[in-house]
């Protein structure tokens, strides 16, 4: 956790899992390890502070090319700063809507619990970024190996769809169907974006049928 932390902040997501599982010495020894690879660096660079005055201003900032994120979007399409927070509060409500719905299994499941949340939650924050690239799909893998497992938000094959376009890189062919937004030119942001959704309704129907086997 704390190399990974390092590596990429976006990784910080890791810690939900120990935390909610009162794993807390595991938190404060990745915590030492970040603080202690920083340290290192920090006293080795010629001029630590352009990580301060340069790098850390740039993460900060949305690309306006190559960002399938939400602000990267909303920069590309000009949106207003309204619909753009309207589509960060949506996500970040129906992530939570699936952390939630999937808490049932943390005990009967753990390991699609752990993976499955994870996925989600990795979706929201890079969504939610200044910066979503095509490579990052790697870090949904864990999630995707779910699908060995008996119950699975993997079963459901909306999710399967999503993998594969964001998994090929596969684009929509813009300007032969106009009528589509243009934000669907790229198909892999669309696919991105169904996955906690997808956990959600297939949660919402496992939950449903559980209930009517009752």
């Amino acid at each position: 956790l704390g190399l990974a932390v390092t590596i990429k902040p976006q990784f910080g997501v890791l810690a939900f899992i120990p935390l909610v599982s009162g794993q807390l010495v595991l938190l404060v020894i990745a915590g030492l390890v970040v603080i202690g690879l920083f340290a290192i660096g920090w006293l080795t660079m010629n001029t630590p502070m352009d990580y301060v005055d340069n790098l850390l201003p740039y993460l900060g900032e949305p690309r306006s090319y190559n960002n399938g994120s939400i602000s990267g979007i909303a920069l590309n399409l000009g949106w207003n700063s309204t619909v753009e927070y309207l589509c960060l509060a949506a996500l970040l409500a129906v992530t939570v809507a699936a952390v939630v719905l999937l808490w049932r299994w943390r005990f009967s499941d753990p390991v699609m619990w752990a993976f499955s949340t994870l996925g989600v939650l990795f979706v929201a924050i890079i969504m939610s970024s200044g910066l979503h690239q095509a490579y990052y799909c790697m870090w949904l893998l864990p999630m995707a190996v779910t699908v060995l497992c008996r119950r699975s938000p993997m079963h459901n094959p909306v999710m399967w769809l999503a993998f594969f376009i964001f998994m090929t890189s596969t684009h929509w062919p813009v300007g032969e169907i106009p009528v589509l937004p243009e934000v669907f030119g790229n198909l892999q942001t669309v696919a991105w974006l169904a996955v906690p959704f997808a956990t959600v309704w297939w949660a919402v129907a496992e939950r449903r049928r559980d209930t009517a086997d009752c």
